[in-house]
């Protein structure tokens, strides 16, 4: 099922704490293989041992546990013929998975562990584009991948991901919701760091808007 699941991952660099975001609600050999660095590492050294992945160097910089990378046509196998119909139980564990990783700027070495995760997000991202029924409920991942853009300085994966999680909100919230309008405020930094000034004052205005309505014009301040 490892091999299953990694087809909707980004064949390189692979790594214990990026899958230890299971909930309840996952299957239970997820739960079973990230409980413990015994667990996944002698599970993907059974696959090591049978050619199909290998470890990845040592980290110049430690930062989480040594990774694992499978060949391009090894993943290619597993993306059309394990998943010949695509699982949407394991497209979406991996969109989890990647926007629960993405470390703020408060985290230690956080900017090491965003690029870390970056191949991952654009994976994630591209899965997206290309089926939308990921998205669903999954407005949070999408703001989290947009922080990660923004972050890295991929403005444009950054604005994408941010329109999609404001129409995740707004559709689950509405347009008044203090998540809906933190989204708003968000993409309005966004758009004036790209010189966007005119759509920047439209998303302030209306996070202004919204934030007075909620909380009242004398708390509100930006």
């Amino acid at each position: 099922m490892l091999l299953r699941l990694w087809a909707y991952f980004d064949n390189y660099d692979l790594w214990l704490e990026l899958l230890q975001h299971s909930d309840a609600d996952d299957p239970g050999w997820v739960q079973e293989l990230t409980k413990d660095e015994l667990s996944f590492h002698g599970t993907v050294r059974v696959l090591a041992d049978h050619g199909l992945v290998e470890a990845g160097p040592p980290l110049q910089v430690q930062v989480e546990s040594r990774g694992y990378s499978m060949h391009s046509c090894v993943h290619a196998w597993s993306i059309h013929v394990l998943n010949q119909e695509r699982d949407q139980g394991l497209a979406r564990m991996c969109v989890k998975f990647i926007g629960s990783h993405v470390p703020g700027q408060e985290s230690d070495k956080w900017w090491l562990t965003q690029r870390r995760l970056l191949h991952h997000a654009l994976r994630c991202s591209y899965m997206m584009l290309n089926d939308g029924s990921t998205e669903d409920e999954m407005e949070w991942a999408c703001h989290r991948l947009g922080l990660l853009y923004a972050d890295q300085g991929k403005l444009a994966e950054a604005e994408e991901m941010y329109q999609r999680a404001l129409q995740g909100y707004e559709k689950a919230l509405g347009p008044e919701h203090t998540s809906t309008l933190s989204m708003v405020n968000n993409l309005g930094s966004l758009y004036a760091d790209q010189g966007k000034l005119a759509k920047a004052e439209e998303m302030y205005q209306w996070a202004l808007q919204g934030y007075e309505k909620a909380l009242g014009s004398d708390i509100v301040t930006f």
